[in-house]
């Protein structure tokens, strides 16, 4: 994978990103979060909606990519909007209700589904082409696409790790955990009233349980280390649809 290569082109398209789609949204105007060409002078605008943009050191990077990018094509003008993450989903459905999208948005595999059904993105592939998509994992292109249709660029992906305290292991004389049986063991042993007075104030594992892709994504790995698997649109048991 030509890394350079992917990264500059992911950053000026907002990171991991669908592009809206324009087909069937006529107006006299283009409306304020469209791309526009300034006739006098021939500019294009690109609004691109970025959750990168509410982060540190990304955000800064990001723009400067931009920036960069501005220099060599005097001709467009990259305008970023600001969206935390957690609130991306619920900003763009309203804007696509109001017939306002951004040319570009951050999006996730967990939203991809919904602004394709709501007919909000373009088909990736015809923009970025073969040659350039297959120096990327194929799995990755597949979990980004929608009936072959890809509907975000996959430009990066998280290892999931399982992050523990050495000094507690050292201090209860355990290894780290190679099975759930040892996880079991070591998280029972180092929860535990360390004060004194009856109460529980050390716990041997802790798991973010927020009702969001934050929460859920991190819980996926465990459900997935006993052999469960997500339900999907085309998935089958026995030879049955579901």
């Amino acid at each position: 994978m030509k890394s350079k290569r992917m990264i500059w082109t992911s950053s000026i398209l907002a990171l991991t990103l669908g592009i809206t789609a324009c087909s069937g949204q006529k107006s006299e105007a283009p409306s304020a979060g469209a791309s526009s060409t300034d006739k006098g002078k021939g500019v294009i605008t690109l609004k691109i909606m970025s959750a990168t943009q509410t982060e540190t050191p990304g955000g800064p990077a990001e723009k400067s990519i931009a920036d960069k990018y501005m220099e060599q094509h005097p001709n467009v003008k990259i305008e970023f909007v600001g969206v935390p993450m957690n609130e991306m989903y619920k900003k763009i459905s309203v804007l696509a209700a109001a017939s306002d999208l951004p040319d570009a948005f951050t999006s996730t595999p967990e939203f991809m589904r919904t602004a394709f059904g709501m007919n909000i993105t373009e088909d990736l592939t015809k923009l970025f082409g073969a040659d350039y998509l297959k120096e990327f994992y194929p799995n990755m292109i597949q979990e980004s696409s929608i009936d072959g249709k890809l509907q975000l660029l996959p430009w990066t992906a998280t290892p999931q790790a399982l992050i523990y305290r050495g000094d507690w292991f050292e201090k209860e004389g355990l290894k780290a955990p190679e099975t759930w049986d040892d996880f079991l063991e070591a998280a029972k042993k180092l929860t535990k009233d360390t004060k004194g007075n009856g109460k529980t104030d050390q716990w041997g594992f802790a798991l973010i349980g927020t009702r969001n892709t934050s929460g859920g994504t991190r819980f996926l790995p465990v459900l997935r280390s006993f052999g469960a698997e997500e339900i999907r649109k085309d998935a089958t048991a026995n030879g049955l649809p579901i």
